[in-house]
């Protein structure tokens, strides 16, 4: 199907039909109703469209709505679906018998006579597209909506917009914009775009790779794969075993052997040595004479002897003490 608002024409610039008429301007927001319209004159299959509607425009101010400035109609659409835009939407126009409705309204006519003819199937679908357009948030400047489209019959009492029209008209408000296609030929086959069958479209077929067998010269040496041990966990252990050998008994971990503590070394004292029981000996050795010869001096000399008694006995005393478990070498076996 072709996009017929992509390819409208516009005569907006054209002063026959689009005069200046100021003094019919509104705000788009008055605009809460869609009149269709037909030509009421017979359309050939080719005709030039600028002068057709030049004429048609000078025919409506002289004739049929004296007082009217330019073509009455805020849009046309021509027997190959051409949309031609004429006035501003802001343009009040004399289209419909009816002050009310013509201040709130919009109007679109389609060339021929739908009375004697049918409209051609380019017509109902540029019909429809700029019916969808202005209904839609597209166009978004008025309230009109699908439920807001009458054939011009509905407010004057007129034929118009042709027995073979109406009844699409009022299907396509009804059916809130989908009405039901009438079954007519297109005027211009050869100007619509090819349509592909259906069952032309085929489905993408997957790319395959052609079998080729190898030449003698390209013999293929087989892969080896390598045999792999099997992993023992794997293995799967039966659950009824005839003959079971004992596992052997797990030996407890043993635990380090303690470490010996040596007793930290002990200072031997000097008399208990060797040397020092040897001096201690002498001493004693030589002490004693002296001391029985005092004990037969002058009493000047007691105390003498006396003191030098004292320090023997403290002597062997002492050595005693330092070393209790050697063994007295003066005493008898």
């Amino acid at each position: 199907m072709v996009d017929y608002l992509a390819h409208a024409d516009s005569l907006l610039d054209n002063p026959v039909i689009n005069p200046n008429w100021s003094q019919q301007a509104r705000p788009l927001q008055w605009i809460e109703k869609i009149v269709v319209h037909h030509e009421a004159q017979f359309r050939p299959s080719v005709y030039d469209n600028t002068p057709r509607y030049e004429a048609e425009a000078a025919y409506q101010n002289n004739t049929s709505i004296p007082g009217s400035l330019g073509l009455q109609y805020h849009a046309k659409i021509d027997n190959v679906g051409t949309i031609t835009w004429t006035r501003p939407l802001t343009t009040i126009l004399w289209h419909c018998g009816n002050l009310d409705v013509n201040n709130h309204s919009i109007a679109v006519c389609l060339d021929g006579n739908m009375e004697d003819q049918m409209p051609t199937r380019e017509q109902l679908e540029s019909l429809k597209q700029l019916l969808d357009y202005w209904t839609s948030p597209v166009s978004g400047a008025f309230p009109a909506n699908k439920g807001d489209v009458y054939p011009h019959q509905e407010f004057s009492a007129t034929a118009c917009c042709g027995t073979n029209l109406i009844p699409y008209v009022n299907h396509y408000r009804t059916s809130l914009g989908n009405p039901a296609m009438l079954d007519v030929p297109y005027d211009h086959p050869e100007l619509q775009p090819p349509v592909v069958p259906v069952d032309a479209i085929q489905a993408p077929v997957a790319a395959t790779t052609p079998e080729v067998a190898p030449t003698p010269a390209q013999e293929v040496t087989p892969v080896v794969e390598p045999v792999v041990a099997p992993d023992a966990s794997a293995v799967p252990v039966p659950t009824h075993v005839a003959e079971t050998t004992p596992a052997p008994a797990e030996v407890p971990a043993s635990s380090p052997a303690p470490t010996p503590t040596t007793a930290p070394a002990t200072k031997t004292p000097f008399w208990s040595t060797t040397i020092g029981r040897t001096l201690l000996g002498l001493l004693t050795t030589l002490i004693t004479p002296a001391i029985l010869a005092l004990q037969n001096a002058q009493p000047k000399d007691a105390a003498l002897a006396a003191v030098v008694l004292g320090a023997v006995t403290v002597l062997t005393t002492f050595k005693d003490l330092l070393n209790p478990s050697v063994p007295n070498t003066n005493s008898s076996k």
